[in-house]
């Protein structure tokens, strides 16, 4: 899926809408249709893959690097092809990097206002900003309260995120503080609109985590997801 970044900077984001007065070269494409991404195949990849390792110079693999995606080989490419799931294929989804951390860090840093932004963003707009102050000490003795209520089976329960959130949270404190505790201690806090959008984010991950999962569940799951995406960008990107 095509990126864009902002002019001058070479940090791709991989946002759907086109932001208003966006003119930046090879960025500047329509809206992307999140219910209509395109999946590539493992033929798909391999093609790919060949048309970047026969880059016939710098120039020319920069090219077909920016428009494949592709870098260079996975070392799983290494592998004899008809004795393995082939690439792409064999790639489950990371939870743990992907949702748990990037998520819950960008989630807690739009919630507490500091996230970085350029110094046009006027703050005071940013009505989702509500996990601030006492708001925010509060909260985390909140989240603190509920270690003895956790089974001794779920490791390690979410610690004070006040205190300690800046200094290493763990991927499963991120878990069982946003997508356990999550809908209930922040019911209070956000405002209803983000706080309904977080629920559809929580309720189709955890369907993700299960061990089994029924196809209408995935479809369901999916679905869902695509919403929460669609309205996180309206709710907090605004083009």
């Amino acid at each position: 899926m095509k990126g864009q970044h902002k002019p001058h900077l070479g940090h791709y984001y991989a946002v759907h809408l086109r932001p208003n007065k966006y003119t930046v070269q090879d960025c500047d494409h329509y809206d992307i249709n999140i219910y209509k991404l395109h999946t590539p195949s493992s033929i798909d990849y391999q093609q790919d893959l060949l048309k970047v390792v026969s880059s016939l110079n710098q120039n020319h693999y920069e090219r077909n690097r920016k428009e494949t995606g592709i870098s260079k080989p996975t070392v799983l490419s290494g592998l004899v092809n008809n004795l393995m799931v082939p690439v792409l294929c064999c790639f489950p989804l990371d939870l743990m990097h992907l949702i748990f951390i990037n998520l819950g860090e960008l989630l807690i840093l739009l919630w507490r206002g500091t996230l970085k932004c350029n110094v046009t963003d006027d703050l005071s707009s940013w009505d989702w900003a509500t996990l601030t102050g006492d708001t925010w000490k509060v909260h985390g003795k909140v989240v603190a309260d509920a270690t003895p209520f956790f089974p001794s089976s779920f490791y390690c329960p979410p610690y004070n995120p006040v205190e300690k959130i800046s200094s290493g949270y763990k991927a499963t404190e991120y878990f069982h503080y946003i997508f356990g505790l999550g809908p209930g201690i922040f019911c209070m806090i956000l405002p209803s609109k983000y706080w309904k959008n977080l629920c559809k984010l929580v309720c189709r991950v955890r369907i993700l985590v299960q061990r089994r999962i029924m196809g209408s569940q995935l479809q369901e799951a999916h679905s869902h997801l695509v919403q929460f995406m669609e309205e996180f960008e309206n709710l907090y990107y605004q083009w």
